[in-house]
């Protein structure tokens, strides 16, 4: 039964097939708003003021941990950085990290709310600049694929630099 839910909500989401299938397993990396704590500007030259927001820790855990069930049910290595971690590691710390998961994945999914946090924005363009594959849909997908095109094609542009300095060494 299970087997059969799964190939239904895979034909749903139109997802490469998992390995129990038959398939190589894929990785993917769960990005999104992980703190309540939202910025919001004062004005034009006085900055920003820290709002916390009513929503509690564990309800954006909940988030997260819908999407990990949902996609290593359907078979798939799933990194979610609320898991993997630690609340006493700083900021930094936590970025650098996620940013070095994000290096060994092969799909990205952004969770929704993402636009409101600064590291889900960091890890969007990051992801998009590996070329990694945005598995969400509408607004957001378009987005990834407009800026992963950006950079791809940056890449090829700075390859046919490359080659051309190398013909003109080779002709002095």
């Amino acid at each position: 039964m299970w087997q059969t839910l799964t190939q239904i909500l895979y034909n749903m989401n139109s997802l490469e097939k998992p390995e129990y299938l038959g398939y190589e397993k894929r990785t993917i990396y769960l990005s999104g708003k992980v703190t309540k704590r939202t910025y919001k500007p004062l004005g034009k030259t006085k900055g920003l003021k820290v709002i916390e927001k009513t929503l509690p820790r564990w309800w954006l855990w909940l988030k997260f941990m819908f999407w990990d069930l949902f996609y290593t049910g359907m078979g798939y290595k799933v990194y979610n950085p609320v898991k993997l971690i630690h609340k006493s590691c700083s900021y930094d710390q936590a970025m650098r990290t996620c940013l070095q998961l994000l290096e060994i994945c092969d799909y990205i999914y952004m969770i929704p709310g993402w636009r409101k946090s600064n590291g889900a924005n960091i890890e969007f363009k990051k992801a998009a600049e590996l070329g990694l594959t945005c598995l969400n849909s509408g607004r957001t997908k378009r987005e990834f694929d407009q800026r992963a095109m950006m950079y791809k094609a940056d890449r090829e542009i700075e390859g046919i630099k490359q080659m051309i300095k190398d013909m003109n060494n080779l002709k002095n």
